[in-house]
């Protein structure tokens, strides 16, 4: 077989067109069906038979993504990954493996070493375009949060140039924040998950500006759901199209990675990449089972939840973890957050809530903080979910008084419920 062309630096620049996949795999057969069947959806699709003409390829071309084989002689897909991940040009360029080998732990060694995402041979074409093209629309939203920041940028330049331009700004500003409010509205769920054995719900406190809070419930198994809430820091479109990637890179991942702690961190190599500098993002996902009355979370910068028993106490559970973002070089590099087991039992809740609830001063200069707002949730814990949340919202406003609101807040509430009449 004819090998591929090695090309030598500098690097060429890559060319507009379709999304470009590097095909490594050693099998002739299955190389040509899969490059058949990604250039008929396409795709722009070179290949290479072995590790090391796929490195090489890599380099030279710079492709956006790469589909690898696992069980190739000489360098196996592992040592590949591994290779164009410590590559300085190839270590951004997503990894996904091919391979006959779909057992757990050769799923955790491919994602360890760097993959994005582990696809079992025989593959359904369907799925894994759909995996490619997830990814692809991450890559889209940078760009397109690139193009809307130079714009403002360009917008103030010209404000401070000429008053005349002062209408022309301000159109587009609000232009601007009626697309950041569209964009965040559909982030939001209309309905929360319905499952035998909880019952949930949630509210948002839109701020002046719009931020980046973000919620869901998300269904894991029969017996367990998770749930994420985040806060992008920033207001505006930046904040809702980061926003709009980490729902993306959420909902990519949250049923693969079963561990919310190894799931943070890998939505933090996703997502670091994407933030301009001083941008970060907070967020806690923890995965609730209704059938072992167990809360597993972890948290990137955010408030642990809130536990109240149905004995009454009340109590906030410790949460430790860098914000996403907080280290740019490397991401890939920082250790997972900690993850805490929160026993429960039937008729226990948990408060789920962002900073926006408690950063909340009054006209004196007073701060909410969470002492209040612990005694708020025990007061309101014998209401309903939906008057509990209500009434903690409305404590918060009351103490802000005439003050302006800093930040946007949610709120997600859950409760266990009995499986049985005796539980």
């Amino acid at each position: 077989m004819e090998t591929p062309p090695r090309h030598q630096s500098p690097p060429p620049q890559k060319k507009r067109g379709a999304d470009r996949i590097l095909l490594i795999d050693d099998d002739p057969l299955v190389r040509e069906y899969t490059r058949v069947r990604l250039a008929a959806e396409g795709f722009s699709v070179i290949t290479a038979d072995g590790g090391r003409d796929g490195i090489s390829l890599a380099e030279g071309e710079l492709p956006d993504l790469v589909l690898l084989d696992v069980r190739m002689p000489g360098m196996d897909g592992y040592e590949v990954c591994a290779a164009l991940k410590k590559g300085e040009l190839t270590r951004d360029i997503p990894v996904f493996f091919l391979s006959a080998q779909g057992d757990t732990k050769n799923r955790v060694q491919g994602l360890d070493i760097g993959a994005d995402d582990f696809i079992q041979k025989p593959f359904n074409p369907d799925e894994l375009f759909a995996r490619i093209r997830a990814r692809m629309r991450i890559a889209e939203l940078e760009k397109e949060n690139r193009y809307l920041l130079a714009a403002e940028r360009a917008t103030n330049e010209r404000l401070a140039a000429a008053l005349s331009e002062l209408k022309e700004k301000d159109d587009l500003i609000m232009e601007e924040l009626r697309l950041a409010r569209r964009i965040q509205e559909g982030l939001l769920p209309v309905r929360l998950l319905e499952v035998s054995g909880a019952d949930f719900a949630a509210r948002y406190r839109p701020s002046g500006e719009i931020g980046g809070d973000l919620y869901d419930v998300i269904p894991i198994s029969k017996t367990e759901f998770g749930v994420m809430i985040a806060d992008v820091s920033g207001h505006g479109v930046p904040a809702a199209l980061v926003a709009a990637m980490t729902k993306v890179t959420l909902s990519t991942w949250a049923n693969v990675i079963p561990s919310p702690a190894k799931l943070l961190k890998k939505i933090n190599e996703e997502m670091t990449p994407l933030l301009r500098l001083g941008q970060f993002l907070t967020m806690l996902f923890g995965v609730v089972n209704v059938e072992t009355r167990t809360l597993r979370f972890a948290t990137a910068g955010h408030p642990g939840p809130i536990v109240v028993r149905r004995d009454g106490k009340t109590e906030q559970v410790e949460a430790a973890g860098l914000v996403i973002g907080a280290v740019r070089t490397s991401p890939g590099t920082l250790s997972q957050p900690k993850e805490t087991e929160v026993a429960l039992r039937a008729g226990d809740r948990i408060v789920f809530y962002t900073d926006g609830l408690t950063e909340v001063h009054n006209e004196a200069g007073n701060l909410y903080g969470e002492e209040r707002l612990l005694e708020s949730v025990s007061r309101h814990r014998l209401s309903t979910l939906e008057r509990m949340i209500d009434g903690i919202l409305e404590e918060s406003e009351g103490f802000r008084g005439s003050a302006a609101a800093a930040d946007d807040a949610a709120v997600v509430a859950v409760e266990l419920i009995p499986l049985a009449p005796d539980d």
